[in-house]
């Protein structure tokens, strides 16, 4: 009896092709709760927000926004319980649907981009499991890029409208800053270039056009360069914002300066700086800093924030107050 040979399709299949086959049969036949689609994206729906059902559609769709989560796999259970994004997408690759595509998600907040407000009602919020100081993994950079895909098919969503947190979320007026500014950092990495070819997009925006229209200031001027221009993005701990918290010890007053020390040691931005405190007969900015006292590359620490000496008044600084000035 002549024996059959196999067909074409099976001798040619990889082990790796063979493996990956099987892996989607069992995904489809024992785990109702994920979907496949032709791009190999797999998505997990056991994480559906309680909110979902009660969110209207969208009458618009032609922003896609990117979050990090700065935290653990754990904060997918917040995104949850508040509706706070369409996707997250955990460290190992994995992508939970929280929201429907066409419904709101609660994710941009306060919010601008190109004049418009409430982002919310036109854009789909995308939660990376990370922090905005650390790059993502391979894996989750590979099931961005799936889902960016199968997104912009969706919606005919251009490269250059995926943008990050960062780019959208302005504050509005404050003590520190009497104008509406950029300030937020989250997902900052991921408008690098290097990181938009990773997801399989192009160049995304070259400036900011709510600064460039007058709408919003920078109150950072670190995270713009990052975002738009020449300061590396391997580097985030180099950018000190005023909006920072520093964490040093208080128990003791010269181990809270020594920390703060080694903290400035790792951080370009304050290379040369002396640090000194208001109190005994040093009570005035004047006695550390000089003339500088009111320059603009000087800051005080009032309790663990940090502030530019233009956005406080210096004179009326409360005692213990450190200060931050360039050598002489």
């Amino acid at each position: 009896m002549k024996k059959e040979k196999p067909s074409v399709g099976l001798e040619k299949m990889t082990r790796r092709g063979f493996f990956s086959r099987v892996a989607v049969g069992i995904a489809v036949l024992t785990c109702p709760s994920y979907v496949f689609s032709e791009a190999e994206l797999y998505v997990d729906k056991s994480f559906m927000s309680p909110e979902n059902d009660k969110r209207r559609n969208r009458d618009l769709t032609d922003l896609i926004i990117l979050h990090t989560s700065e935290g653990n796999f754990n904060g997918i259970y917040d995104v949850k319980e508040k509706g706070s994004a369409h996707y997250f997408i955990d460290d190992r690759g994995g992508v939970h649907q929280v929201i429907d595509d066409d419904k709101v998600a609660h994710h941009a907040g306060t919010s601008m981009w190109e004049g418009r407000t409430k982002l919310n009602d036109s854009s789909i919020g995308i939660e990376m499991q990370g922090s905005h100081k650390k790059d993502i993994t391979a894996e989750q950079y590979r099931s961005l890029r799936n889902l960016l895909s199968k997104l912009k098919r969706k919606y005919g969503i251009k490269d250059e409208r995926i943008l990050t947190h960062s780019m959208v979320s302005y504050g509005e007026p404050n003590r520190w800053h009497p104008k509406p500014h950029r300030y937020r950092k989250c997902a900052m990495l991921l408008a690098s270039p290097k990181s938009r070819k990773k997801m399989g997009l192009g160049e995304g925006p070259g400036y900011d056009p709510d600064v460039r229209a007058g709408r919003l200031v920078v109150a950072e001027p670190g995270l713009e360069k990052v975002l738009y221009g020449s300061k590396s993005p391997k580097e985030p701990e180099q950018i000190l914002s005023p909006t920072d918290e520093i964490k040093v010890n208080t128990r003791r007053e010269d181990k809270e300066i020594e920390s703060l020390r080694r903290y400035l040691i790792r951080t370009k931005m304050f290379k040369d700086y002396e640090i000194g405190r208001l109190e005994g007969d040093k009570r005035t900015p004047y006695s550390h800093a000089g003339k500088n006292w009111k320059s603009p590359s000087t800051y005080y620490m009032i309790g663990k924030r940090l502030h530019k000496a233009s956005e406080i008044d210096p004179r009326k600084l409360p005692l213990g107050t450190i200060v931050l000035y360039k050598a002489k």
